[in-house]
């Protein structure tokens, strides 16, 4: 499993520097420094909303009975998805 992560993590870091290349490296730094302190906001904000999520559902469930982790996408779509729908 350890090897699958460093598989994907490798394949999305490229996919993210080819998006950057793509739309020109120059463009990007200057949106990034337009944004400033709020973008770090946001994904530090973002960050402790999935923290807190995993935690709660990792709660949720006595140790034997805890999904795997092929089942993160129902987590991530039960806390996402709109409330009263």
């Amino acid at each position: 499993m350890k090897r699958l992560s460093i598989i994907s993590a490798a394949i999305g870091i490229a996919i993210i520097a080819a998006a950057v290349y793509a739309a020109d490296p120059e463009t990007v730094a200057a949106a990034i420094a337009q944004a400033g302190w709020a973008a770090l906001i946001v994904v530090a904000l973002r960050l402790l909303a999935v923290t807190l999520a995993g935690l709660t559902w990792w709660l949720l469930f006595p140790a034997d009975a805890r999904p795997t982790r092929c089942c993160r996408w129902r987590r991530s779509a039960a806390t996402s998805s709109p409330r009263g729908s």
